[in-house]
């Protein structure tokens, strides 16, 4: 299928989640969708304050399910607390993390809510916080779900809007003398 056309499927996938969303939310039901993106943004401020200050456990613990898969590009899929706590664990002994997301759209239906926005990141040096090892900006789509009376990120995909690097020339053969 080849990348471009797993970034369809991708695609079509959280196209689905989102107009199925929008199908649960015309019924008539009586989602507070404005109830819900107050919540839901206060739980964004915070995470994004305990991401920039390297609160892991906060992250873990108060904005993802236990049963969360996060998926970042060109990564495997983190699944559940433990995975989630060992790659930022990992990722902060080195680096100082600095990111900030906008979202553009909330959908929500009872206890089911989906945003997409965009994301600026960048990764610091730890030892000299002025030395940007790496920055990225792109596109996110979180799913969160309310259990016991929690909102709580249960899905969380970001795709980078950087494109890859061009591919290496192939080596050219060189003849031998004789």
């Amino acid at each position: 299928a080849g990348l471009a056309g797993l970034a369809g499927l991708a695609g079509l996938a959280g196209l689905a989640v989102v107009v199925g969303l929008a199908a649960c939310a015309g019924t008539g039901s009586s989602t507070d969708v404005a109830a819900i993106a107050k919540s839901i943004d206060s739980l964004d401020t915070n995470v994004q304050r305990w991401f920039n200050a390297g609160m892991t456990d906060s992250v873990v613990a108060d904005y993802y399910t236990s049963d969360a898969v996060v998926m970042d590009s060109n990564s495997p899929a983190d699944k559940g607390s433990d995975a989630i706590r060992s790659d930022l664990n990992g990722m902060y002994k080195t680096a100082v993390l600095r990111i900030h997301f906008e979202r553009s759209s909330l959908v929500a239906a009872d206890s089911l809510a989906s945003d997409h926005g965009h994301y600026t990141l960048e990764l610091r040096d730890k030892k000299d916080t002025s030395k940007v090892l790496m920055s990225d900006h792109g596109n996110y789509v979180t799913t969160f779900v309310k259990r016991n009376g929690q909102w709580r990120a249960l899905y969380d995909i970001s795709t980078t809007e950087i494109p890859l690097p061009a591919p290496a020339a192939p080596a050219k053969a060189t003849a031998k003398r004789k």
